[in-house]
């Protein structure tokens, strides 16, 4: 395993946990170097005639996406899954060129099972391992018995993303100060 010298952070936010039943509304990509400096970053909101489609969203996630006018820009937007997916391969090929690197995020493994039922030519991009700061901090915490600060949890995927990254930030400078 290298030093990579690009790392692409992948969020998603979706109508609910299961990928069988539940949709992406919303995909955030970003793209720093190793030492997680923003190199650039895209985003897209899905059009959905959501919650209509598939099954209707948990009330938690109904209320958590009214909130934050997610659901609103779904209906708005004008973008479909297809396009948002050639326009994310586009993307990550213009600023990572045959990047096959790990998806980094929070709990990516729970976006790379989304990517895989609805964009598959995006979760073809990454190899099989992960950068999860979400291990980070429950690691951080199983040695310390101290929590992560909560963070400000916008369930929004770019402000999320960004927010991923300053948590690597933040235990690369406890780690190796």
């Amino acid at each position: 395993m290298n030093r990579l010298d690009r790392m692409v952070w992948v969020d998603l936010e979706t109508t609910g946990l299961d990928p069988a039943k539940d949709v992406i509304l919303e995909l955030a990509i970003t793209i720093t170097d190793g030492d997680f400096t923003l190199l650039d970053y895209e985003h897209w909101v899905v059009a959905r005639c959501v919650p209509e489609e598939r099954q209707p969203a948990h009330p938690i996630v109904q209320g958590m996406h009214d909130k934050s006018g997610l659901w609103e820009e779904c209906r708005m937007a004008r973008l479909g899954l297809a396009t948002v997916e050639e326009e994310a391969v586009s993307f990550l090929k213009r600023v990572a060129p045959d990047y096959k690197g790990p998806i980094c995020g929070a709990s990516p493994h729970f976006d790379m099972s989304f990517l895989k039922v609805e964009l598959p030519k995006l979760a073809a991009m990454f190899n099989h391992r992960t950068f999860d700061v979400s291990t980070l901090k429950q690691f951080l915490m199983q040695k310390t018995g101290e929590p992560w600060p909560k963070g400000k949890e916008a369930h929004r995927a770019l402000p999320d993303i960004l927010e991923s990254i300053e948590v690597a930030k933040q235990f690369a400078r406890v780690v190796c100060p």
